[in-house]
């Protein structure tokens, strides 16, 4: 009897998780159908920002330095000094492409939001491992997912060409290796492996 009941539970779990699985897909092909178009680009949240920095990423791969050519006798057309200027991971994701890409072929902005719907995809499924490993429960895992994925944030930190996902994305990474590292590391591993990710964020953002 409780072996049927197992199985009816085992079975029923399966069928949940597809269930979930098809509409997690469903959705996902949804919000990339509005990628280039939801929301307008530069517009709606940050008013021009996505084409300021995708400038901004590519000067900063063709100079050297992380500046606005054309913001002309502002002192960002110099540089954003050393903190802000020391976004070098954002800059090889987002400015190398625009900076072997054409402005004929594609826009920047759209360029940009591509490289973000990489990183959001995954995200999604970085956010999938992390809480399938640490709850060892793929429901739990993939409800996380749909979670996220229906969340309004998510769906306009998706669609922009900043770095917004990326910073998610390190901080996710970041957080589980924290929480794993008691167990498997000693004390002087964590401690640099903390040290690295500080240092790491600093490139981000």
């Amino acid at each position: 009897m409780l072996d049927k009941i197992q199985s009816i539970r085992a079975r029923s779990e399966e069928w949940i998780f597809f269930a979930l699985l098809a509409l997690v897909t469903i959705i996902v092909m949804m919000e990339l159908l509005s990628l280039y178009s939801t929301p307008v680009p530069d517009s709606y949240l940050w008013w021009g920002d996505e084409s300021w920095l995708m400038i901004e990423f590519r000067t900063q791969i063709l100079t050297g330095v992380f500046q606005h050519p054309y913001a002309l006798g502002s002192s960002l057309a110099h540089g954003s000094g050393i903190l802000f200027g020391n976004m070098w991971v954002p800059a090889l994701f987002y400015g190398v492409p625009a900076a072997l890409v054409s402005p004929v072929t594609m826009d920047i902005v759209l360029l940009g939001r591509t490289v973000t719907a990489i990183f959001a995809f995954t995200l999604l499924v970085a956010l999938y491992e992390i809480v399938r490993r640490l709850s060892s429960d793929r429901l739990l895992a993939l409800f996380s997912v749909l979670l996220l994925l229906t969340s309004r944030s998510f769906l306009l930190t998706s669609h922009s060409a900043r770095y917004d996902i990326l910073s998610s994305l390190a901080i996710i990474i970041g957080v589980y290796l924290l929480l794993t590292s008691g167990t498997k590391w000693s004390r002087e591993t964590s401690s640099a492996i903390v040290g690295f990710i500080s240092a790491a964020m600093l490139l981000i953002t």
